[in-house]
């Protein structure tokens, strides 16, 4: 989905598929910028970004315009491989040739794609984060991977409550994770743990970590997620009791759930 300065964009389509989009419309006396902001649904949103910014350019040529681009699509495709193109490159590329004059991000998963991308902007993932830890009572944070607690001591710091860590163990023939390890070893009976990670697809990794933690004894256990796919719907995380609550943005998803609450 694209919208602009606020406005979604109207679009429809041509009976051979080709986009038809409404012209944008704003008064130049009354704005100083234009902000385009993407929320990544599918590939119809890269070629409607396309548009729109080549239109503005066109039109209101003296204005500066950014994109809000919250969660970086293809940036998971990090590297080239025998089986995969490295689409993150390409797609760094793509941004790059639309000239923005900011392009503001969240959470990156890989900082593969913040070198390919010009002119990127951080939101500021700590406040997120230490507002939560404020509100709910947070007494540690915990980190479900190697890779997230490498990369959230660095990112959050200084950390606001002590942190550990954990990590899955897969099935290197099914992929699956079969087991789960908690690291440095702390007492948490009765404490509130938040849990902090990047993306969320159907939750399998949170789910085997809560699981451990509350077996451990802790009296709740929180979920931190930027980016949290659809597919959140479709897996046991909001199903069971494990996670009391699951904070995250509207990078990705738009439906609602009594676990889910959205942060800004």
């Amino acid at each position: 989905m694209i919208s602009v300065n606020g406005n979604e964009v109207e679009i429809s389509l041509f009976p051979n598929g080709e986009l038809k989009l409404a012209p944008i419309k704003f008064s130049r006396e009354d704005t100083q910028i234009v902000v385009i902001t993407m929320k990544y649904e599918n590939c119809q949103d890269l070629n409607t970004l396309m548009f729109v910014k080549s239109y503005l350019d066109d039109v209101y040529p003296e204005l500066p315009t950014v994109l809000e681009m919250l969660y970086i699509p293809y940036e998971r495709m990090d590297r080239q491989t025998d089986n995969q193109m490295f689409t993150a490159k390409y797609f760094g590329k793509f941004i790059n040739s639309l000239n923005f004059d900011k392009v503001l991000v969240l959470d990156p998963h890989s900082e593969v794609i913040m070198a390919v991308l010009d002119k990127t902007v951080r939101y500021n993932l700590k406040q997120m984060v230490d507002d939560i830890i404020e509100e709910y009572e947070v007494d540690y944070l915990f980190f479900p991977d190697n890779g997230a607690k490498k990369k959230y001591r660095e990112v959050l710091a200084p950390l606001s409550k002590p942190s550990f860590f954990g990590d899955k163990h897969r099935d290197l023939d099914t992929g699956k994770i079969t087991d789960y390890n908690i690291f440095e070893n702390l007492d948490i009976k009765d404490k509130n743990i938040l849990i902090v990670d990047d993306l969320c697809v159907k939750g399998f990794t949170t789910l085997f970590a809560a699981k451990k933690l509350k077996e451990l004894g802790a009296a709740k256990v929180y979920f931190y997620c930027s980016h949290c796919e659809p597919a959140i719907f479709k897996g046991e995380l909001l199903t069971t009791d494990y996670v009391d609550r699951i904070f995250t943005t509207d990078s990705l998803i738009s439906d609602d759930h009594e676990k889910i609450e959205r942060v800004s």
